[in-house]
């Protein structure tokens, strides 16, 4: 994990992996933080990212927007993805799932701030 600055808004990325030949990530313990970000390894073969939420890091639901469509990005390789905070805060845990399985470790980095 590590933290850092940008004016007074704290920010921490924290790396959350998905394992070779699976989908979906480890959870993120957000700890009152919101996703902001993610990173993606230059190795990753998906193209879609999806999210799964929990308050009890043991039942993990699809995340739908307020329009009933379930929030899904396009990713790729190499690229920061910046998300809308409201998006993806007031759950504890969040696990990041791919749109395919992956045919290695991949390591993804995110992003975190806190919201006073």
């Amino acid at each position: 994990m590590t933290i850092f600055f940008n004016g007074n808004t704290q920010f921490q990325t924290t790396s959350l992996t998905v394992a070779s030949g699976q989908t979906t990530s480890n959870a993120i313990d957000c700890n009152g933080q919101g996703i902001v970000g993610v990173i993606m390894p230059s190795d990753l073969t998906s193209t879609a990212l999806t999210y799964t939420g929990s308050q009890d890091n043991s039942t993990f639901t699809a995340l739908y927007n307020t329009s009933g469509t379930q929030l899904a990005v396009t990713c790729a390789a190499s690229r920061i993805i910046l998300f809308t905070p409201g998006d993806l805060i007031g759950l504890q845990y969040i696990k990041l799932v791919m749109g395919t399985a992956e045919g290695a470790d991949r390591t993804i980095q995110v992003i975190t701030r806190t919201f006073y």
